[in-house]
């Protein structure tokens, strides 16, 4: 008797550690078992307690190419899933009439937007000869100096550099520590525009790439100067040669008007344009003129379309060039100026 209670005891503790029956045992009982119909089958299942889950029947995918009609679903298309062991339920339901309690809805496809866009006019063309469209005008190029600093850079650049600025307190310290008498303060450089510009545009073959953005230049610097503190001029080559704003023939060699007015001559410094041009200047006359400006008391700044490294060493040393480009920056003119300032003190 205690025999038999103790193996009692061991099988209850057995099916604890295994834990409830599972559909996985169900299914393993009828793949061992193998029973003929479908009734032993759900007597085996009873048996072990587990229900069978009732089969829900699925429309098919019909896909979005279906025209939006009623045989959008095919009658008999949705077939129930196969359960191993059951024979019997792989046979195909009876076709299912639309909007029937199984759908509960009535099933009607769409078609959305508006339908494709209508053909060219060229394919309706039977000529050879396609039409020609006309278009709008070119954009115009973006200036080099563009905005919003393109104003400042150029505000900087026509600049007159002036020593009245903040007092210059290492001067005045220098001064004092050595004994001097200070009869006045001495001041930092500081730029202003009451000097007004003489502005001289290169006419050259070699600048001619250039000539919408010389257009918007002359134009920002008039909205920025008075109308009595800007001359603008031409030239061909070198302003030494003649300047003047009519024909040629009345040209004149350059003369400075007002002393202390800073000369901006935009132009190439004879980089671009044919070797064999006669209006390409050489660099002698281009050192001549540098040094007549500077014996008039006037500053000399050139505005050059092409970087530093295709600018003659020489030129840079008598005068102040300045990178006519968009990449320039307002740090960059106004360092150049300064340092132009200290070499011609």
């Amino acid at each position: 008797m205690r025999r038999k209670t103790s193996t009692t005891r061991s099988q209850k503790e057995a099916e604890t550690r295994r834990g409830p029956i599972s559909i996985g045992d169900g299914i393993r009982a009828i793949l061992d078992l193998q029973p003929r119909d479908e009734e032993t089958a759900d007597a085996i299942r009873t048996l072990l307690g587990i229900d069978r889950e009732p089969i829900t029947l699925s429309l098919p995918n019909v896909g979005p190419w279906k025209p939006s009609t009623q045989d959008a679903v095919a009658p008999g298309g949705a077939q129930p899933p196969v359960t191993t062991g059951s024979p019997s339920i792989a046979e195909s339901p009876k076709p299912q009439p639309q909007g029937t309690p199984m759908t509960g809805i009535d099933i009607r496809l769409t078609k959305r937007g508006s339908g494709p866009p209508p053909p060219p006019v060229w394919a309706s063309v039977k000529s050879d000869v396609l039409p020609v469209t006309t278009r709008g005008k070119a954009p115009p190029p973006a200036p080099l100096f563009g905005p919003p600093r393109g104003r400042a850079i150029l505000s900087t650049t026509l600049a007159t550099v002036v020593n009245e600025g903040d007092i210059d307190l290492d001067r005045v310290v220098d001064g004092l520590a050595g004994g001097q008498v200070l009869t006045s303060l001495p001041r930092l450089p500081t730029l202003t525009l009451r000097r007004g510009v003489e502005l001289l545009i290169d006419r050259g073959s070699g600048i001619d790439p250039f000539r919408a953005d010389i257009q918007w230049l002359v134009q920002s610097v008039d909205d920025i100067l008075s109308d009595d503190r800007l001359d603008v001029a031409s030239f061909a080559g070198c302003p030494s040669r003649g300047v003047g704003s009519g024909p040629r023939q009345k040209w004149t060699p350059w003369v400075s008007k007002r002393p202390g007015t800073p000369v901006v001559v935009v132009t190439d410094l004879g980089i671009g344009g044919l070797a064999t041009d006669r209006d390409r200047a050489s660099l002698v006359e281009w050192l001549r003129f540098a040094h007549g400006v500077r014996e008039s008391g006037c500053d000399l700044i050139a505005l050059v379309p092409y970087e530093a490294g295709r600018w003659p060493p020489m030129l840079s040393r008598v005068m102040t060039i300045i990178h006519w480009s968009e990449r320039t920056s307002v740090g960059s003119v106004r360092r150049a100026r300064h340092e132009a300032h200290a070499r011609f003190q």
